[in-house]
């Protein structure tokens, strides 16, 4: 199949012809319905962090791929303080990743983006959404492992989704 992008560039020409109230307190999250960081995305990916970074945003990035340090080298200089970019390890389950996360990076190759907290001094969150009843949390004792294993310090957790809508903590 043939997945549709948009370039970065049109992005931002859409971004600054609409003339959105976008300043450097707006936070922009990356990544949350699409893969960001897959090799069809990943180029244009940089470039709209690059923007926006520039602009002083705090930029939150969501990705089932495996991100390297070497991949952030433009990236890099550009982080004015602190927590201005942070990435977001999305995991929905580990045991079962080859069947819920088909186009995903494997779960060990995803967690060692894990590192870059180390080397880059950029955080790095684990990040379990959506939750899938009798799927992540059959995983709990999995994810602990790799929290210790990978000294993770930060976890956000989604809501529980599941086909009723009466399960869910959040209804979509």
């Amino acid at each position: 199949s043939i997945k549709k992008t948009i370039s970065a560039k049109k992005i931002i020409e859409m971004l600054e012809q609409n003339n959105l109230d976008i300043n450097n307190n707006t936070l922009i999250s990356i990544g949350c319905f699409s893969e960001c960081w897959d090799e069809n995305n990943k180029n244009e990916t940089i470039d709209i962090i690059k923007y926006f970074l520039k602009k002083g945003n705090q930029i939150q990035l969501s990705t089932k791929c495996k991100v390297l340090k070497k991949e952030l080298t433009e990236i890099l200089p550009l982080i004015k303080y602190p927590g201005q970019l942070i990435i977001f390890v999305s995991s929905v389950t580990i045991s079962k990743h080859n069947i819920y996360e088909k186009n995903a990076s494997s779960i060990i190759e995803r967690f060692k983006t894990f590192k870059i907290s180390e080397n880059a001094n950029i955080p790095v969150v684990l990040y379990i959404k959506p939750v899938l009843q009798n799927i992540t949390i059959n995983d709990i004792d999995l994810y602990k492992k790799y929290i210790e294993k990978y000294d993770i310090k930060d976890v956000v957790v989604g809501s529980i989704f599941s086909n009723k809508k009466s399960e869910e903590t959040v209804h979509f």
